[in-house]
């Protein structure tokens, strides 16, 4: 199984390669948005609820974001921060 952590909670797991490379597109294109980091009419920040719909959970999008296989970091999307 291959896990998406943010920080060191575990927000998805997926089965194949080719699903953890979508998702990983799908959230630092997300991610990468200059726009969704923009307050909206709602004063939120649409970014929350982009990730969230990708991810189906909410997490903290301000920590890092890294990829684990069985039980070994392979990678990571985005550090601490913005």
């Amino acid at each position: 199984m291959i896990e998406f952590r943010s920080g060191r909670k575990v927000v998805k797991t997926v089965s194949s390669v080719d699903a953890a490379h979508k998702l990983a597109r799908k959230l630092i294109e997300a991610r990468n948005t200059d726009s969704f980091w923009e307050l909206n009419d709602r004063k939120t920040l649409p970014v929350f609820g982009i990730m969230e719909s990708i991810m189906g959970t909410s997490f903290d999008v301000y920590e890092s974001m890294t990829i684990w296989l069985s039980g070994k970091k392979m990678t990571t999307l985005w550090k601490r921060g913005y």
